[in-house]
């Protein structure tokens, strides 16, 4: 089966799986959130253990490092990334499969924002 088609059966099977229990969809394995821009450098950070943990880096950073080196105009938006998540789920929960072709369309979006945010891999 080509890499297109079993990346499209996998989202189906497992985006599908989600949305029926929409209250246990998996957080994945990211750092939790608030993320925030640091207030010393141009660098995400959060006030969880994210592996860059030494006391050093956690002054150097203004927080436990998250993402670092990123341009300004990404960095706000990598910061929401958890923030964004929850209200993905939120909206799931709210829509169900959607009452009309707009809000279909609304929650296949959403389905293939958190299927790339957890599934697709590097």
């Amino acid at each position: 089966m080509p890499r297109k088609e079993i990346r499209e059966a996998a989202q189906l099977d497992i985006v599908g799986k989600w949305i029926d229990r929409p209250s246990k969809l998996p957080v994945g394995e990211h750092t939790p959130g608030p993320w925030r821009v640091s207030e010393k450098c141009d660098a995400v950070v959060a006030d969880h253990a994210t592996g860059h943990d030494d006391a050093q880096s956690i002054h150097d950073y203004g927080g436990h490092l998250v993402c670092e080196s990123s341009t300004k105009r990404n960095i706000r938006l990598i910061a929401a990334a958890p923030q964004l998540f929850n209200a993905c789920n939120a909206a799931l929960d709210a829509f169900g499969e959607g009452q009309n072709e707009a809000e279909r369309e609304a929650v296949e979006r959403i389905r293939q924002a958190i299927y790339r945010a957890l599934v697709i891999p590097f």
